[in-house]
């Protein structure tokens, strides 16, 4: 009888925790807008591939991911561009802001957006690092 009342309550546990785990929270939706690659310069050799996505926030804002990625010495590193610096940015492009685009809309422009993105990056001589 000890042994069935622990199986019990152990079932009963597991029905309570199964109950209070939280829920999955939301996904981002992600959109590649462009992707190119620059030759490093200051004795370094080699090039670094450069990625910009748009990506949808749960609460459908979206935001801009600027990604580099180093093959010579396997460095991925990101920046992100959000508010109010995206806003600005979208405004200069003639685009809603960032709570009001859409990745349809990101997704339509795709070229003008991921290019305009891309003058403003600025790749460390090494390619260890990017900075807006």
């Amino acid at each position: 009888a000890f042994i069935g009342d622990n199986l019990a309550l152990a079932s009963t546990s597991l029905k309570l925790s199964s109950a209070t785990l939280p829920s999955r929270p939301q996904e981002v939706v992600t959109r590649l807008l462009a992707r190119t690659s620059r030759r490093l310069f200051g004795g370094h050799a080699g090039s670094v591939v450069l990625s910009v996505a748009a990506e949808q926030l749960p609460e459908k804002s979206v935001r801009l991911r600027i990604r580099l990625y180093n093959p010579g010495s396997r460095v991925e590193k990101s920046t992100l561009l959000v508010q109010p610096l995206l806003d600005k940015f979208l405004a200069s492009l003639g685009m809603p802001n960032a709570h009001k685009v859409s990745l349809s809309e990101l997704e339509t422009a795709k070229h003008r957006v991921g290019s305009a993105a891309l003058r403003l990056v600025r790749i460390y001589p090494d390619g260890s690092d990017l900075e807006m």
